[in-house]
């Protein structure tokens, strides 16, 4: 087993790659996470009801869906650079037009189309800065690239708010359009200049199977994301009587599990010689105990127990994903690793839109919220049960040598 590399021992070039990186997907992801946050400003000028409203968001997560699919083909295809740079351009200007759209069905097809054309930003970050580090430091590294979409968050729950009330909402969109085009460039001038295609030889079906396991864990771990981002406050504000601003404490805490669980899960695979699938074991299963710790927390219990249940629970349901996109990169020939890591995240997208009506069905059926979180403490153990199955028989072993390969270019 080789001796996993740090960041101390990188070229600068690669450095330079991965926070630019990180600052691409931080804007596209402040545009993505501010369309929920827009959306009470569009509610109150078009006079929509909390279903409609709600469409806003589904359309542009509808949208991220489809462009993960295609998108993953294209960037092996033609490069990084080729897609961010089409991609973040149309991105832009549907982006500007949101801000001009005065009908709701037309709004809902540009949101859907922003969605799509923002596919473009993560592939390319991901493709670039999987073949831009060596296999002993992919782990940390694209769980540092990750950390732009919860900074891209934050950022829009604390700018926006401000803009929308003293900006008019077209130039909101617009101030939207110049981040997303300002980061990307960035990104764009440390990405390779050529970029040879190997995706010619390598179309067959059987080449992109293997990643329809980390695709099906992805799919099934993405419940207790955004299960917990959707429902621990009114969880915490109905049964512990907590304000809103507590509960909002809680899933900050939670948040940052999630953050803290994707950097020790990407240093620990590395240490394990590139396994990626044991560590997804220990996170699922603490997601399922987490999840059952919540549907038991007693009445009048103390706020800091409740918050290192909420810590770990955000480290077990949050901190899986970037291991599930490399595991699906490293199982697949180096020519179809973008297509590859397209799938587990189209998957999260799509399980995104499934798991909290889902959750909530359960708690109007019964109206409490501990059979929720039982049931989804079931499904997660399932899934680290799949993964324990995986392991047992050899299926999550990568291609390490073809997946070593350097960045070309």
């Amino acid at each position: 087993m080789s001796t996993p590399r740090t960041l101390l021992n990188v070229p600068p070039q690669a450095l330079a790659l991965l926070a630019t990186g990180i600052m691409a997907q931080m804007g596209a992801a402040l545009v993505q996470q501010g369309v929920a946050i827009i959306s009470l400003r569009i509610r109150a000028n078009m006079n929509l009801d909390l279903s409609q409203m709600g469409l806003l968001s589904s359309a542009t997560l509808a949208g991220v869906f489809v462009g993960m699919l295609v998108a993953g083909r294209l960037v092996d295809r033609r490069g990084p650079r080729w897609l961010l740079t089409r991609g973040v351009a149309v991105m832009a200007v549907f982006v500007v037009l949101a801000g001009l759209i005065r009908s709701y069905v037309p709004l809902l097809a540009v949101l859907f189309a922003i969605g799509v054309t923002s596919a473009a930003v993560p592939l390319s970050s991901s493709r670039s800065i999987f073949e831009g580090f060596r296999h002993s430091a992919r782990g940390l590294v694209m769980s540092l690239r990750q950390t732009g979409v919860p900074i891209g968050g934050i950022l829009a729950a604390l700018l926006l708010p401000f803009a929308l009330t003293r900006l008019p909402l077209r130039l909101v969109w617009v101030g939207l359009a110049l981040v997303l085009v300002l980061t990307s460039a960035v990104f764009f001038f440390q990405l390779p200049r050529k970029w040879q295609s190997r995706a010619a030889g390598g179309q067959a079906l059987s080449g992109i199977l293997p990643a329809i396991w980390p695709t099906l864990l992805s799919w099934m771990l993405v419940s207790g994301q955004y299960t917990v981002i959707a429902y621990i406050i009114p969880d915490l504000h109905a049964n512990l009587g907590w304000t809103t601003a507590l509960g909002g404490l809680g899933l900050a805490v939670a948040q940052v599990g999630g953050i803290t669980g994707r950097l020790m899960a990407g240093t620990l695979t590395d240490f394990a010689g590139g396994r990626r699938a044991p560590v997804l074991i220990a996170l699922a299963f603490l997601a399922s105990l987490a999840s059952a710790g919540v549907a038991l927390l007693p009445h009048g219990i103390g706020v800091i127990p409740v918050l290192v249940v909420l810590f770990l629970l955000g480290l077990g349901t949050i901190g899986w994903s970037s291991t599930t996109n490399l595991w699906a990169a490293e199982c697949v020939p180096l020519a179809r690793s973008g297509e590859a890591m397209s799938w587990p995240s189209a998957a999260s997208f799509l399980g995104s839109a499934l798991y909290p009506p889902l959750f909530g069905h359960v708690i109007d059926l019964t109206h409490r919220f501990s059979d929720a979180w039982f049931a989804l403490a079931l499904w997660l153990g399932l899934a680290g049960l799949i993964v324990a199955w995986l392991v047992a028989t050899k299926r999550d072993l990568p291609r390490l040598g073809e997946a070593a390969a350097p960045l070309p270019g």
